[in-house]
């Protein structure tokens, strides 16, 4: 987890292939939420 004045950043290493992190930050008044990935291999992201 990295956190900053404004941003908060939580890693992740699950499900296997899919490697990251969460990013939430505040500006302007408000909250961003950005998901940033990098897949390895053979990888299946679903989003419901």
């Amino acid at each position: 987890m990295v956190c900053a004045a404004d941003r908060l950043r939580f890693r992740f290493t699950a499900p296997a292939g899919v490697h990251g992190h969460h990013e939430f930050t505040i500006g302007g008044g408000a909250l961003t939420h950005v998901l940033v990935t990098s897949l390895h291999g053979w990888a299946r992201l679903t989003w419901r």
